[in-house]
This record gives structure tokens, C-alpha cells and sequence, in this order.
């Protein structure tokens, strides 16, 4: 089981997108599965103004566990990014109000 994000679940169920970069991804795929991931993350709006690099020292389980995940093909072009930054870059729109 993988517990790195937080809560246990079964292999495969729930992948994030970021898993599935690699070195042949374009940085604009990547940073847009990125943002994905983590618009995915409940309150991810509380962490608008962390910088992804600031992510490897501290912050949210989760977060940095998609932040690593990312971080080879990105880091040199987003990392300096804030988390609010990125999805206001590649993030796709958050839901409606429910």
C-alpha cells in the first residue's frame, strides 16, 4: 500500500497525474499534471503562497509528495513558483460551488 500522500490506498487507485512524468514529458505536460494533482488537495488555497522549491524543506505531507514526484523534470523552470502561481498557470479551473 502507499502511504506517502497521507491516507492508505490500494495500488493504482487514485494515481496522480505527476506519477506518470518522465523524462521525455514536456515541461508544460508536467507543470499541467502538477497543478492537477494538486487542485486535487482539499484547501490547497491555504497554501497559495508557498514556493514548490520551499516544498522540499517542509509543508504538507501530500504536497511534498507530488512535489517530488515532479520535481526532476520541473524544478528548473517552476520551482520558484508559488503553489497559486502554478495553478494560475497550468491549473485547469477549479470546480463549481457545489
Amino acid at each position: 500500500m502507499d502511504t506517502a500522500a497521507g491516507q492508505p490506498r490500494a495500488a493504482g487507485a487514485n494515481r496522480p497525474a505527476s506519477a506518470d512524468i518522465t523524462a521525455d514529458t514536456t515541461v508544460q505536460d508536467a507543470a499541467t499534471r502538477l497543478a492537477s494533482d494538486l487542485r486535487s488537495v482539499p484547501g490547497i488555497e491555504r497554501f497559495s503562497t508557498v514556493r514548490l522549491a520551499d516544498l522540499d524543506s517542509g509543508g504538507p505531507r501530500p504536497l511534498q509528495a507530488l512535489w517530488r514526484i515532479s520535481r526532476e523534470q520541473l524544478e528548473k523552470q517552476v520551482g520558484q513558483l508559488t503553489i497559486g502561481e502554478l495553478l494560475d498557470r497550468y491549473g485547469v479551473s477549479p470546480p463549481p460551488p457545489s
